[in-house]
């Protein structure tokens, strides 16, 4: 519909305007990009690509919480999306209490079916830490075959 393309419109202007500014270092009129991103991009029909660009970006500019706002109700409805699953898997740990944890295990044991050489490596090379949470650790334990 129209409406849909204008606010897409909208959210690409946005977008583009944060990178613009960001890389001219204007980090005050690039914070009103990333709100205005945050803004339209519901009212935007978005592709699971998009979701991810979008993760990305919001986790760049250190809106990790805004990404599993937006990812969280995209994850619940079911994605076969492995980058999808991953960013949300690693962007997770530090909002653990915005998903119950039954729903987080059931996520990182779809997300270590996908790719149990990504799932270790994650935990093993860059979130060790994570190995705290005695259900990561089972997890980790049961097919990473490390301590």
């Amino acid at each position: 519909s129209l409406s849909a393309s204008i606010w897409r419109y909208y959210l690409d202007y946005y977008v583009a305007a944060a990178y613009y500014n960001w890389t001219l270092h204007k980090f005050d009129a690039m914070d009103s990009c990333i709100e205005g991103i945050k803004k339209y991009y519901p009212k935007t029909v978005l592709s699971d690509t998009d979701y991810i660009k979008l993760g990305k970006l919001f986790n760049m500019y250190y809106r990790s919480e805004w990404t599993i706002d937006m990812l969280y109700p995209v994850v619940k409805k079911g994605t076969k999306k492995e980058e999808l699953l991953y960013l949300f898997i690693t962007t997770a740990p530090m909002f653990l209490n915005k998903i119950p944890k039954a729903e987080y295990i059931k996520y990182l044991k779809q997300a270590r079916a996908m790719d149990k050489t990504r799932f270790c490596q994650w935990i093993s090379d860059e979130n060790w830490q994570l190995l705290r949470e005695d259900f990561i650790k089972k997890l980790f334990c049961e097919e990473c075959n490390s301590p």
